[in-house]
């Protein structure tokens, strides 16, 4: 499931960007099933995490009688996310140019962002070239509201170790891990496709 997608009950609603992929041995998810939870629970006062579901996403959710607004992206952050937030007012857009052109970032140059960006050659998430507009970092989410504005981690990556066992057994397991999830994440067969491995 991908592309755009918009959702909306009443004074609640969401819009976002999708390509989910289920978890192994879930059934698919489609992106109005996932927007749909994603509003009911911002709707009941819930954090708007993500149902379980893998993929390339970020969406915005609204609930105007709470005057709130909730952006996320994916754990990776595959499609950028931009938000500000002032007294009265938040936005958050997939291209900063969006937020230019509704007035809501001016060509201000954050002395912070360019000092990454010279040093390093990028500007590092939260930071954006621009002042009071910020980068919503990989699996979070950023809530605004009439108290202010926050980003909060929704997806941390954990590792547990298991160094038991022989070499060719775990060389075995990680190889069959990693066909898994390429065939999980393989497009449909109607379209060709590639991947580019460096390393």
């Amino acid at each position: 499931h991908q592309g755009e997608v918009m959702f909306s009950e009443g004074e609640c609603g969401a819009a976002g960007l999708y390509h989910l992929v289920p978890p192994p041995g879930e059934r698919s998810v489609s992106s109005r099933e996932f927007q749909a939870r994603v509003v009911d629970d911002f709707r009941r006062g819930l954090p708007p995490v993500p149902p379980s579901a893998a993929g390339r996403f970020c969406y915005v959710t609204w609930n105007l009688p709470a005057r709130r607004i909730a952006a996320c992206t994916d754990p990776f952050r595959t499609i950028p996310l931009y938000a500000t937030a002032v007294p009265g007012l938040a936005a958050c857009a997939t291209d900063l140019r969006l937020l230019y052109a509704a007035g809501l970032a001016a060509a201000d140059v954050d002395p912070h962002a360019l000092y990454h960006y010279l040093n390093f050659g990028y500007v590092p998430t939260p930071f954006c070239i621009v002042k009071r507009v910020e980068k919503v970092p990989p699996g979070c989410t950023w809530t605004a509201s009439e108290e202010g504005a926050q980003a909060s981690i929704y997806w941390d990556p954990r590792y547990p170790e298991d160094l038991s066992g022989d070499k060719e057994k775990l060389a075995r397991a990680l190889r069959e891990q990693i066909q898994e999830t390429v065939l999980r994440y393989r497009p449909s067969s109607d379209h060709p496709w590639g991947t580019f491995l460096s390393g």
